[in-house]
């Protein structure tokens, strides 16, 4: 899944276009969901068992975790679409 900026302006324009909202209870855990949604291959997965021929509206809930100085680890828990 890639966004260009072109895409993004083409839609402002139009009006028609989507956006993608992260949110995290501090600054790591939303870094941890931008990491889950630009990696093709959990995007793929979730893509996957969503049984869809298109991505649709969705939530997701990331569990996240980190000891001591290791980098974030975040772990699928739920999601929902729409």
């Amino acid at each position: 899944m890639h966004l260009t900026v072109d895409e993004f302006v083409a839609d402002k324009r139009s009006r028609t276009g989507k956006a993608i909202l992260l949110i995290g209870t501090n600054a790591e855990a939303t870094f941890a969901g931008a990491d889950f949604i630009t990696s093709e291959e959990r995007m793929k997965k979730l893509y996957d068992s969503l049984h869809s021929e298109a991505f649709p509206y969705f939530e997701a809930l990331l569990k996240v975790w980190q000891v001591n100085t290791t980098s974030l680890k975040s772990e699928l828990v739920a999601y929902r679409t729409y």
